[in-house]
């Protein structure tokens, strides 16, 4: 129906991303080569901090294995306009920062477009990072997009995706740049990486 609002629903959504699960899991294991595990996490609370799969990764050192928590926030989206979604504000009316900005317990995002099959992740306090630095200039570039929910509204910033890499790989080059100038790296140590 023309002129109908559309409402975002955090449930049927998410019925709807878990039937990505399989394809998920899968390019999760390509990228971590030492995942043993991956646990898909039922607790709505720890949901909203950020926790969506768990990974298990095991490693033998002298002998002994060592496990390693690594902790994925999912967004899947189900149209591609290749860019990423910030989310500004979980919900607009009472002033609920989203999870860009918010303190959560996730080591990664990752972002799935089931119709493309891009798949992007990428390290949470980075993304932090850049999305803090440059809030006030994307806003104005991108504008926003509203979801609109049964009871609240989200806002989020459509950055294209080209910008979010662009700026990942200048701040780790920064960050690399202020370790030289303060600890006094040097270039060959530098290359290593």
């Amino acid at each position: 129906m023309a002129g109908e609002i559309k409402l975002h629903n955090f449930f049927i959504n998410k019925g709807k991303a878990e039937q990505h699960t399989q394809d998920v899991n899968r390019a999760l294991f390509q990228l971590f080569p030492f995942l043993s595990e991956i646990t898909q996490c039922e607790d709505i609370d720890l949901d909203k901090r950020g926790v969506d799969k768990i990974l298990k990764l095991l490693f033998f050192d002298s002998g002994k294995m060592i496990t390693i928590n690594v902790i994925i926030d999912e967004k899947i989206r189900f149209e591609d306009y290749g860019d990423i979604l910030l989310e500004e504000w979980s919900n607009k009316e009472k002033r609920i920062a989203g999870w860009a900005c918010r303190k959560k317990i996730t080591d990664f995002i990752l972002f799935y477009w089931p119709p493309t099959g891009r798949l992007i992740i990428l390290p949470f306090l980075l993304l932090q990072a850049i999305y803090v630095k440059n809030y006030k200039k994307w806003r104005k570039l991108y504008g926003t997009k509203e979801a609109e929910n049964k009871n609240y509204v989200t806002t989020n910033i459509p950055v294209p995706t080209e910008i979010i890499m662009s700026e990942m790989i200048n701040i780790m080059q920064g960050y690399h740049r202020i370790f030289n100038q303060n600890y006094g790296g040097n270039y060959a140590y530098q290359k290593s990486f």
